[in-house]
């Protein structure tokens, strides 16, 4: 008997060259059903190839959208069908990329001149006007502040008055957004007002908040809607439901529910009763514009102090973050890329980041904007797996960071990105890991499903400078350690004992190096007052050290502690920071690897909190573009 072939949905991507993103997209609103294995992973026939394909060829090259295509598909020989198959596409005029284009030459503006107005990459700027990327909503918003146009008009004004009626189904239909969103115009650029129609599949967002003038008007035609105004709390619209507001507000939104919601978007514009007047500050000056004097400095001042609002230099640069603590070591999540990375996984997109983008590392993470012991996340698609993410620090790239994981969970979370699921899968530039999380009043614990870890090498001597030799082990937990006990060279982990256990730890790093053995860092450890616990101080570098308990250094210890017999499948790890808090460890798998050496598979266990979100600034004469480091 002759099996039919199945695809996963990364091997269905490359066949087809439809993102997984849009896949599901696709999925949620119902017009594409995969099969499902006993664990619930999505896989793929010969006929729902053709169905992706078919799905595709509509959208791109018909411009139809999503419920035109699923009338094409269920009735393929109605007169949707027939006009598809003959070939019939809505009046579309100008493409986004030949709009940009033509705009910006219109206004006699470089690439480069553009990316400075909108504070997007030039390489980004180019790379839309070459069709080889999709821009947000946010950055489009910002592009057309910059040109004193609407969103709207940006993607060109219906054409003609089609006088006051318009017949369902027959506005200027816009696909240059993303997969995920498209927009019906109905009456643009041609007054005062925009009126569009939105879809948005479920999950679609702005990738972003954003500010312009005017105000606006949303309703609910059908599904969810979600959105927030000046980095208050989300309000849930459902349908028939509407929001008015002032466009000056910042504004996110998404669509968080399982189906496709569609949103009538009136956007009204004063500035086009006034030629000339529009605004065409940079971007920057959009995030910056709550930062008004304080009152104490404004009282008495009369007025005219009411529209004060700080003012930047032009050129000057903005990097929007939030920040995140677990156990007390900081995570700062950057929500914009700097510009495109190329396609594959997240460890090709952090190599690609470190080549090109290199410098945004010591400027974001060193001071005066920074300090030595902030880790950086950026979050990156993921073509295997829910989400992607690498980690940077002052002065490395790390395969695997266990605290900023758990911080990354909890901005998930915060962001409602989650949707209630009980867990979701990440891919890192180690590989991809399970992420669990658990509610609890209010709370999220989030559980690491880590990478495979394994002991490298046991009981290596190593002489230290001051002529004392100890013993050390080097086990790989996502990065490489030199597990130390500490009361084998009688030092205790209290907080005031941190500036020796640096300088022991780069003693012990160094002295491997000398013998050709590299590690990423040191972890001591020992035994809490009460035996319940391991308290561990892992060094990173000569001049930082882990202020959480390290969920990979953690991973290190429970290979090294399985292999020598002293944690067994299924026991519980517990290990503190100096600080007393701690991280939840289990191994649940034990395996072997590709070259026969035994692998764990441990779980790290712990909870993150929002600790700020703000707006790092560079200045275009900062005598320290790249900041500094004193070590």
């Amino acid at each position: 008997m002759l099996h039919r072939p199945l695809f996963s949905i990364g091997e269905v991507a490359r066949q087809t060259g439809v993102k997984p993103g849009a896949l599901r997209a696709w999925e949620a609103s119902g017009l594409l059903v995969p099969e499902r294995t006993p664990s619930g992973q999505r896989r793929y026939g010969p006929e729902h190839i053709e169905r992706i394909r078919r799905i595709d060829h509509l959208r791109k090259i018909l411009g139809y959208n999503l419920n035109a295509i699923r009338t094409v598909l269920d009735d393929p020989h109605g007169p949707a069908g027939n006009a598809a198959a003959a070939g019939d596409r809505p009046s579309s005029g100008p493409d986004l990329a030949t709009r940009l284009r033509a705009l910006r030459r219109e206004r006699q503006l470089t690439v480069r001149e553009l990316a400075r107005r909108a504070g997007v990459a030039a390489s980004f700027i180019s790379m839309i006007e070459r069709k080889r990327a999709t821009p947000s909503a946010t950055t489009l918003t910002l592009l057309a502040h910059s040109f004193g146009i609407t969103l709207g008009e940006l993607f060109g004004s219906t054409v003609g008055d089609p006088g006051p009626v318009v017949r369902a189904g027959t506005g200027r239909v816009v696909t240059d957004l993303s997969p995920a969103i498209e927009i019906e115009q109905i009456h643009v650029g041609l007054g005062l007002m925009d009126s569009e129609v939105w879809t948005l599949a479920p999950g679609a967002h702005s990738q972003g908040s954003y500010a312009h003038s005017g105000e606006e008007l949303v309703r609910v035609l059908d599904g969810t809607f979600e959105i927030a105004l000046d980095g208050g709390a989300p309000v849930e619209l459902h349908t028939g439901d509407t929001i008015h507001f002032k466009s000056e507000r910042e504004h996110w939104w998404r669509n968080p529910g399982d189906q496709a919601a569609r949103l009538l978007w009136v956007n009204v514009e004063p500035g086009r009763l006034l030629p000339g007047a529009r605004s065409t500050e940079p971007p920057y000056d959009q995030l910056v514009r709550a930062c008004s004097p304080p009152d104490a400095v404004l009282e008495g001042r009369g007025p005219d102090t009411t529209q004060m609002r700080l003012s930047l230099p032009p050129g000057s640069r903005a990097y929007r973050y939030l920040d995140t603590h677990t156990a007390g070591h900081p995570t700062r999540i950057f929500l914009d890329l700097p510009g495109p990375l190329p396609a594959g996984s997240v460890r090709a997109q952090r190599d690609a980041f470190r080549n090109t983008y290199d410098r945004l590392r010591s400027r974001l993470l060193h001071e005066p904007r920074g300090q030595v012991a902030t880790f950086g996340l950026f979050p990156v698609p993921s073509d295997a797996a829910d989400f992607g993410a690498f980690f940077i620090s002052s002065d490395a790239y790390l395969d695997m960071c266990g605290h900023s994981i758990i911080g990354y969970s909890r901005a998930l979370e915060s962001w409602g990105l989650l949707a209630g699921r009980e867990s979701f899968t990440l891919e890192t530039p180690a590989g991809v890991v399970t992420v669990q999380v658990e509610r609890t009043d209010g709370d999220l614990t989030s559980t690491i499903f880590n990478v495979p870890c394994r002991i490298e090498a046991m009981d290596l001597p190593v002489a230290l400078p001051d002529g004392r030799t100890v013993s050390v082990d080097i086990a790989y937990g996502g990065c490489l350690y030199a597990l130390v006990g500490a009361e084998d060279l009688g030092e205790t982990l209290e907080p005031e004992r941190s500036t020796a256990l640096m300088f022991l730890g780069d003693a012990v790093r160094g002295a491997l190096a000398a013998g050709g053995r590299q590690v990423s860092g040191v972890l001591f450890h020992a035994p809490t007052e009460d035996g319940a616990a391991t308290r561990q101080f892992a060094l990173l570098k000569s001049n930082t050290f882990a202020r959480s308990p390290c969920a990979t250094g953690m991973s290190a210890r429970m290979a090294q502690l399985h292999a020598r017999g002293m944690l067994a499948l299924g026991e519980t790890y517990i290990a503190e920071n100096m600080l007393g808090i701690r991280f939840t460890g289990e191994i649940v798998e034990a395996g072997t690897a590709a070259d026969g050496r035994r692998t764990i598979r441990p779980t790290v266990s712990g909870e993150a909190y929002i600790s700020g979100v703000g707006t790092l600034v560079l200045e275009p004469d900062d005598p320290l573009p790249e900041g500094f480091l004193c070590r």
